[in-house]
C-alpha cells in the first residue's frame, strides 16, 4: 500500500513539475508583433496589439499602429471576414456595428478622405498551448476558471479611401501568450 502511495505521489509531482516548467517557458517568451508598410519592416507590441473578449474567440481584432508621421490606428476584426478600417488616432466618435461591420459616426460624418476601409486581406490565428485556471474569488464566494493559451497569427490588409487612396500592410505576424480563451 505505501509503494501505491508513493507512486501516486511521484505522478502528482511529475504532472506538477511539468505544468509549472511550461507556465515558466510562456513567461519567458515575450509577446511579438510585426508587419511591413512601404516596405519598412516594423517589430514590437508599441506597433501594434490585439484585443480578445472571449464572446467571438481569444482574438476579437488587432490594432495596427501606423508611424508617428500618419498618426493613424488600423482596426482588424477577426470575427467577420473584410472587417476593418483606419482612422487619424484624432478622430472621435468612429463606431462599429458588430453584428454585420457596419459604421456609424457619434460626431458627425465620416470624412472619406481621412477614414480608410476594408478592400482586401487575410487574417488567421491558432491557439496552443492552453492551460487551464481556477481562481478562488476573494470577493465573493465561489471560483472563475479560464483557459490561457498562445495565441499566433498572421495578416496582410488593404485599406482604401473614396479618393481611391490605398494603404497596404503585408507580412504581418503576431504571438500572444497568456491569452484568456
Amino acid at each position: 500500500m505505501r509503494f501505491l502511495h508513493y507512486l501516486l505521489f511521484l505522478g502528482a509531482l511529475t504532472t506538477f513539475m511539468a505544468c509549472k516548467k511550461n507556465e515558466t517557458n510562456a513567461e519567458q517568451q515575450p509577446d511579438s508583433f510585426t508587419f511591413k508598410y512601404n516596405g519598412i519592416t516594423y517589430n514590437g507590441l508599441n506597433n501594434g496589439g490585439m484585443t480578445g473578449n472571449g464572446i467571438s474567440g481569444p482574438v476579437e481584432y488587432i490594432f495596427i499602429k501606423l508611424p508617428d508621421s500618419l498618426n493613424k490606428t488600423i482596426y482588424y476584426y477577426t470575427y467577420q471576414q473584410g472587417c476593418a478600417y483606419m482612422t487619424p488616432n484624432s478622430t472621435g466618435g468612429l463606431g462599429l456595428g458588430y453584428a454585420n461591420c457596419q459604421f456609424s459616426s457619434n460626431s458627425g460624418p465620416i470624412d472619406s478622405a481621412q477614414v480608410y476601409f476594408y478592400r482586401s486581406g487575410s487574417i488567421s490565428y491558432s491557439v496552443t498551448n492552453c492551460v487551464h485556471i481556477k481562481k478562488i474569488l476573494l470577493q465573493a464566494p465561489g471560483t472563475i476558471e479560464y483557459d490561457e493559451c498562445t495565441v499566433t497569427g498572421n495578416f496582410n490588409i488593404t485599406l482604401g479611401n473614396n479618393n481611391n487612396q490605398t494603404i497596404e500592410i503585408t507580412d504581418g505576424a503576431f504571438t500572444f501568450h497568456k491569452v484568456r480563451k
